[in-house]
């Protein structure tokens, strides 16, 4: 009864309630308990109800809606900040800034809120990768035929390329494929051309080596453009962690720097590593390898699972559930949820029941999972 009648009061006072996150219960005298909002004396102040969530916690902060109002909420429940009306969420925060739209244009804010630029853009890429983010803005010729030409910007909002491409890749390791017309060529962050990787193709630097193609077959180039590793496979993954994957005789193995195998192959798929471990395939089955090529999870049926470990943890998915696996290769979280999002932080999204929580590595539900409305 008492839990209606809270519902029914705040339904009353909904032009006078204020949205809070749980982490901030304690600003108004309250705390948590059994999914409420509580005084001193256990009395019911606000009933907890669930968010709406975009996905996963990133760069330490995760977006929430409630109605039309969209929130970044920090692990400890706390709305870190809240976007102003008619501005809309376009991108998470990574590395310090995110992405908003106001009036079809996309600007960027800071983790206090504050407008780092304007929207003025009309795309932006996802995520900031090695300190710069992909922009683009709609060019208009005479016959005023719209094509959108592709920039960067910093992580401090500053416009370092101007939107001049016709395509462009990420950063890595201070180095971007461009696009003008037909014209590959690779630059740096001031914009110059870097002439001798001028390759007719996209290229990609991790660990100081890219994957480059020569009739038909891969290898790799240092930043000198030298062959370092002869084009001899079929297939190639980026570097990661010293090794990459590569195919050759139709099976999946790792090389390392020098161009030797440290693990044969004998994979019918294999997946980068990170976090010293990689997802394989053997057949129909998948498992997880260590660098010594050791399996820490032996090769077995799964409806899905994640190609990479985030945090320590590895999604899959078996009889349409959602658990994950840990960095032991032991399931850490038992597949009862209906979805889970990567793991970045200590905290992740999650939905069980058609409800939408949050939850922490050991698959408890965290009490961030709601928030109140409070009589301001």
């Amino acid at each position: 009864m008492k839990k209606f009648l809270s519902a029914l009061l705040l339904g009353l006072l909904g032009l006078k309630a204020k949205i809070i996150g749980q982490g901030e219960l304690a600003d108004y005298g309250l705390v948590f308990a059994d999914g409420n909002a509580v005084d001193k004396d256990g009395n019911i102040k606000a009933v907890g109800k669930n968010f709406m969530v975009t996905g996963n916690f990133s760069d330490g902060l995760c977006v929430v809606f409630i109605g039309e109002q969209t929130f970044f909420m920090d692990e400890n429940g706390r709305f870190a900040v809240r976007l102003a009306p008619g501005t809309g969420f376009k991108t998470s925060f990574t590395e310090g800034l995110a992405a908003i739209v106001k009036n079809g244009k996309f600007g960027f804010i800071d983790k206090t809120g504050r407008v780092v630029v304007e929207p003025k853009f009309d795309y932006t890429s996802i995520a900031f990768r090695d300190g710069a983010m992909i922009v683009g803005e709609m060019k208009y010729g005479r016959m005023k035929y719209g094509r959108m030409k592709y920039g960067y910007v910093d992580k401090n909002g500053k416009t370092i390329i101007p939107p001049r491409y016709d395509e462009a890749t990420y950063f890595s390791e201070g180095l971007a494929s461009v696009r003008i017309a037909d014209k590959w060529s690779v630059i740096d962050k001031s914009g110059a051309t870097v002439s001798k990787l001028n390759l007719g193709r996209p290229v990609t630097f991790t660990e100081g080596l890219a994957p480059v193609k020569f009739n038909g077959l891969y290898g790799f180039v240092n930043k000198d453009a030298n062959i370092v590793i002869e084009p001899k496979f079929e297939l190639v993954s980026l570097f990661s962690g010293g090794l990459a994957a590569v195919k050759s005789g139709g099976k999946w193995g790792f090389i390392d720097k020098s161009g030797k195998f440290a693990i044969e192959p004998r994979f019918d798929e294999a997946n980068h590593f990170k976090e010293d471990r990689a997802v394989v395939r053997v057949g129909e089955l998948w498992g997880v390898i260590d660098k010594s090529g050791k399996f820490i999870l032996e090769p077995q049926k799964f409806d899905y699972i994640f190609d990479e470990f985030y945090g320590g943890m590895l999604n899959f998915r078996v009889n349409r559930k959602s658990g994950c696996l840990g960095i032991d290769g032991k399931v850490a979280i038992e597949p009862t949820f209906d979805d889970i999002f990567v793991f970045e932080g200590d905290a992740t999204a999650a939905s069980v029941d058609y409800k939408r929580v949050f939850i922490d590595k050991k698959g408890r539900i965290l009490p961030i999972s709601y928030y109140f409305e409070i009589e301001d």
